[in-house]
């Protein structure tokens, strides 16, 4: 949300500044120059996103300088809030008067050291604004695949019942966890807190066991693949999807191997290139294309070989990621040797000293995962 805006000595705005809310409107009489606010905003949006050059004649030309200002220098400078954030970007462009060209003479982003951390928490809540969409069509397209009838309203609630004996069995494990009345009340979206329901969602034990079952019945389609359409992407790549695992071998007569972590990985390929990872979640931003055959994209033909290219580029970031387990224990540790330390002090109560024996059981487990 854009919060001020500032132009100086841009057609006849000079020293403005314009405070806005989250719905503003710009009013006013003929020829004050309410468009030349929005002008400047779509310029600087161009530029932003590189679309446009400084150079470029329709973004800030000569023309555009205050005609009764002298100065050579136009200041522009825009606050945006960005989850929870404030920034602030300031531009100031110099102009040439003999050449007619611009250049920029000072460019800064207040803020630009908290914006790795923002963009992760907007990426957070983006995926969170379409998960309801992506759980609805996954929840209706699975029913018809099981047997299943939906009853009642997905926009709010609604109930799973079989179309044929048996149909749900392999559900009610997962349905049994929650109270009677909540299993005919499931929701794609969050309930309010005091309301009864199960809000599906990965993680969710019916959910998880709704999306186990089309795994289990159609996974061997889809390791085969899908054309998808990305809206912002300029040329084909390949999109693959990697459950990679970080394990231990186990100490004792019975060995094996111990899970440290487990996580789904997306490697981007686009075949020009090495493979670089991205976000599971940009999944949900693609759009499928049924029309478009395989043979129509060059790329799927090399599906195969550059799938090989993925796992070895996964491979490769194995030691990082047993790396990061490690330090996740080590912090891990810290938290609970500060912990002791507080439920130490407090002592003599009964709830006290149970917790305090966890955490010392907690400590002796994670020495002896840090020294194997």
């Amino acid at each position: 949300m854009i919060k001020r805006i500032y132009i100086d000595n841009y057609k006849c705005l000079v020293n403005f500044e314009l405070a806005l809310e989250e719905l503003s409107l710009l009013l006013g009489p003929s020829g004050v120059d309410k468009t030349a606010v929005l002008d400047v905003v779509f310029a600087l949006r161009r530029l932003l996103s590189g679309d446009a050059r400084l150079t470029d004649a329709a973004v800030f030309p000569i023309r555009t300088l205050t005609r009764w200002q002298s100065r050579d220098r136009q200041v522009f400078e825009i606050q945006v809030l960005l989850a929870s954030e404030t920034f602030t970007y300031r531009l100031e462009v110099e102009h040439q008067r003999k050449t007619r060209l611009a250049r920029i003479g000072r460019e800064r982003l207040e803020g630009a050291e908290r914006l790795g951390a923002v963009r992760a928490d907007v990426d957070r809540e983006r995926y969170l604004n379409l998960l309801p969409g992506y759980v609805r069509r996954l929840v209706e397209k699975a029913s018809r695949l099981l047997d299943l009838d939906l009853r009642g309203d997905l926009d709010r609630f609604f109930a799973l019942a079989p179309r044929r004996p048996g149909a749900l069995d392999r559900l009610l494990p997962a349905l049994e966890t929650y109270p009677a009345a909540a299993r005919e009340r499931l929701s794609v979206r969050r309930p309010a807190a005091d309301a009864d329901g199960i809000w599906l969602h990965p993680g969710e034990p019916v959910f998880d066991a709704l999306a186990g079952r089309i795994v289990a019945a159609h996974g061997r389609d889809a390791q085969r693949g899908a054309i998808f359409a990305d809206p912002r992407a300029d040329a084909p790549y390949l999109f693959h999807l990697l459950e990679m695992s970080v394990e231990q071998a186990a100490s004792g007569e019975r060995g094996g191997r111990r899970v440290l972590e487990r996580r789904l990985v997306g490697v981007r390929h686009g075949g020009g290139g090495p493979p670089v990872e991205c976000d599971v979640e940009q999944l949900l931003l693609l759009r499928g294309a049924p029309e478009v055959s395989p043979g129509a994209v060059a790329l799927a033909g090399r599906g195969v070989a550059l799938r090989a290219e993925a796992a070895q580029y996964a491979e490769r970031t194995v030691p990082e990621r047993r790396q990061r387990t490690r330090v996740g224990f080590s912090l891990r540790a810290v938290e609970l040797a500060a912990r002791r330390v507080r439920l130490s002090e407090r002592g003599g109560r009964a709830a006290a000293e149970d917790s305090l024996a966890e955490v010392k059981r907690e400590q002796r487990l994670i020495a002896a995962e840090q020294e194997r």
